[in-house]
């Protein structure tokens, strides 16, 4: 029988062992990459998202925005799969999500589940009807920034939101708009303190940082 010896090792192996390790070093492999792939599906599905709405394809070096319909009352999870020889920057990824009051900007979410493979993200449930862009990357006045290189896919889905689920949403993000606001004021009347004196001096001092005598009621 034939034998062929490994290099580094010395070791002399026949021809069936040879066989019987690629063929165990190849099914190793496999079920890792496997696992991964069902570590983003698992997660996807206990958020019981299982309508795949749209499929998306490209290379993280070259972002381009992908476009997916939203309905009131819905909720969507997105799953952003690496290729082979991907990598990843920063998990996340920026959509034109719609606000509160139902405007839409940029703005980035942070992924909520993390994997070799990739990642999955879930924005709020929709309040509106609208078209929603995706993009892996940051955009600035310069276009998209990418976040890594090589190939991905992003995958949404979509789910009916029970009543309870919107309602809880729709408080906390009140609660969080309420707690800006009180931020926002505890701050300008900090500014306010430190440029009351000498009143010579309030115009520019509030000014500076950013605020004007009218909201110190100068």
């Amino acid at each position: 029988m034939t034998a062929l010896r490994l290099r580094s090792s010395g070791v002399w192996l026949d021809m069936k062992t040879l066989t019987a390790l690629t063929v165990f070093l190849f099914c190793t492999t496999a079920l890792a990459d496997k696992g991964h792939v069902d570590a983003l599906g698992a997660y996807v599905a206990k958020t019981r998202a299982t309508k795949k709405i749209k499929t998306f394809t490209g290379k993280l070096e070259d972002p381009k925005v992908g476009i997916f319909q939203i309905k009131k009352g819905r909720c969507y999870v997105l799953a952003l799969r690496l290729g082979q020889g991907a990598t990843l920057d920063q998990s996340a990824v920026e959509m034109d999500w719609p606000d509160d009051a139902n405007q839409q900007q940029p703005v980035g979410f942070g992924a909520s589940m993390t994997d070799p493979a990739g990642a999955v993200f879930q924005p709020d449930c929709a309040t509106m009807n609208a078209s929603v862009g995706v993009w892996v990357g940051v955009q600035n006045f310069e276009g998209i920034q990418p976040h890594g290189k090589g190939p991905y896919t992003i995958e949404v889905f979509e789910r009916t939101a029970s009543k309870r689920e919107l309602s809880a949403e729709a408080s906390a993000r009140a609660k969080a708009h309420q707690d800006s606001i009180k931020e926002r004021d505890e701050s300008r009347a900090k500014t306010c303190r430190q440029c009351s004196t000498p009143i010579s001096d309030r115009k520019v001092c509030v000014e500076r940082r950013g605020l004007t005598m009218d909201d110190c009621g100068w």
